[in-house]
């Protein structure tokens, strides 16, 4: 018999929280310090690199930062959402569950694993917040990737801190059109973004950045 997986996580406890061991699988619901909704779902995996949660819910997998969770309560078999959650999931189709064979459970366990996969891989590690927003804008419509802090574009290399200046490439029409693209998005980028220095000062973030390389 396989050894049972646990993973840590940040459990309601009466009127507090404590870490405790949790098995995947195990139904939980997951609230978080922003106003997002519960999560409600089974434990799928906790990244111990990137530090996120995956929580495979009725509808969808959720994808949630461990650093966000504010508590994690676990559901027990007896209650009613529970109960509800797996009605649900055995009621959808009307074909009966020993008819589901083995190759469509594991073609799906791969499929939710590869998504999953893709998810955290879009996730840059000990990245500037601005690097994450270009990262997320350039790969909506170019095939990106991280390598460490840079972003590569193709044959484009991006570095920090993900500007036109910081741009390489072989290829220079490529280098010119993302170049291009970067420009236009640290543009728009400065209209969106200010942070609030005191009560009566509020200043571009990044007029920040260029002030903390002096």
């Amino acid at each position: 018999m396989a050894d049972e997986v646990l993973v840590e996580l940040p459990v309601q406890n009466g009127n507090g929280v404590e870490g405790r061991h949790v098995a995947l699988d195990t139904w939980v619901r997951v609230k978080t310090f922003d106003d997002t909704p519960v999560i409600e779902g089974s434990v799928y995996t906790l990244d111990p690199v990137s530090g996120f949660l995956v929580v495979k819910g009725v509808d969808s997998t959720h994808l949630v930062h461990i650093a966000a969770v504010q508590s994690v309560e676990i559901v027990a078999k007896d209650d009613e959402s529970w109960e509800s959650s797996h009605s649900s999931l055995n009621g959808r189709s009307s074909v009966p569950t020993s008819s589901v064979s083995e190759d469509k459970l594991r073609k799906l366990e791969v499929q939710n694993r590869e998504l999953a996969e893709k998810a955290l891989a879009s996730i840059g590690k000990d990245v500037t917040p601005l690097g994450q927003s270009i990262f997320d804008v350039l790969s909506k419509t170019m095939p990106c990737h991280w390598e460490g802090q840079h972003i590569r574009v193709m044959d484009v290399l991006i570095r920090p801190p993900y500007d036109s200046r910081s741009c390489a490439s072989s290829d220079q029409v490529m280098l010119d059109r993302i170049k291009k693209i970067l420009d236009a998005l640290h543009r728009k980028l400065a209209k969106q973004y200010y942070v609030v220095i005191d009560l009566h000062r509020v200043v571009p973030s990044c007029v920040l950045v260029l002030l903390s390389r002096c």
